[in-house]
């Protein structure tokens, strides 16, 4: 039986499971989307999801429908890891570092910026700083996204990774 949390402990927030997106499988694998198409009809309803008009992956789905189309890695080149890595939606898991995780606090006039709060360097602190995002028409307030910090400005940050698709969804 699941303890209810207590008014002094915080919730402990489930970690979203990566999604992979079918058009970005098929091109990390290298082979034609038809074919992943095709191979999608034998896999398990469990393993993959219409999400907004696009076909998704969860990593067992994407596990499987690479057993089914025979991908295998044995030459040494690409990793599992990789391949998944590149076809995965929304912002990075693994942060490299000096780059920060931020939390979207404001939409400016100017559309290639976003007003973001840093989340995960107690020693820079909780301060709002700007982060160039190219086109800030698909953010909203309370997004996720990794950034690195720009050379000559302190609080100027630039995005990593693909904007998001949608408004508010990666």
């Amino acid at each position: 039986m699941a303890r209810k949390a207590t008014a002094t402990e915080k919730p402990q927030k489930k970690e979203a499971e990566p999604l992979y997106e079918e058009a970005a499988l098929a091109r990390a694998i290298g082979i034609n989307r038809t074919r992943v198409e095709r191979a999608r009809g034998a896999l398990a309803r469990d393993g993959w999801r219409y999400d907004c008009g696009r076909v998704v992956y969860s990593k067992k789905g994407a596990l499987a429908l690479m057993e089914a189309v025979g991908v295998a890695f044995a030459d040494g080149r690409r990793t599992l890891a990789q391949v998944l890595e590149s076809a995965k939606v929304g912002p990075p898991t693994e942060i490299e570092k000096g780059y920060h995780r931020f939390y979207v606090m404001r939409l400016p006039i100017n559309q290639a910026l976003v007003k973001a709060q840093i989340l995960d360097d107690e020693e820079l602190g909780l301060f709002e700083c700007t982060v160039i995002v190219g086109d800030n028409r698909n953010f909203v307030h309370g997004m996720e996204l990794v950034a690195r910090p720009v050379d000559a400005a302190r609080y100027l940050y630039r995005m990593v990774g693909a904007p998001p698709r949608q408004r508010g969804r990666w």
